[in-house]
């Protein structure tokens, strides 16, 4: 029996999507991000460095992304 946990993964094969593993360049780049005093969140960061390292747009519709130097897709 899959689980839903198991039908992401089901799901993501079926839209072609794939996983974004954390490098270690992106651990790099997390840690020279400055620490804001409004954004620390961790997870959040880590997201930032994947999109700077990628050339990629973030999808958020958070404005706390927006002082960081990434494309955010979201109004």
């Amino acid at each position: 029996m899959t689980t839903p946990l198991e039908m992401i993964r089901v799901n993501m094969m079926a839209l072609n999507i794939q996983e974004l593993p954390i490098t270690f360049e992106d651990a790099i780049t997390y840690a020279s991000l400055p620490l804001t005093s409004n954004h620390r969140d961790p997870f959040d960061r880590i997201l930032v460095a994947q999109a700077m390292n990628r050339s990629l747009s973030l999808v958020s519709a958070d404005t706390k992304f927006d002082p960081y130097a990434i494309s955010r897709v979201w109004e």
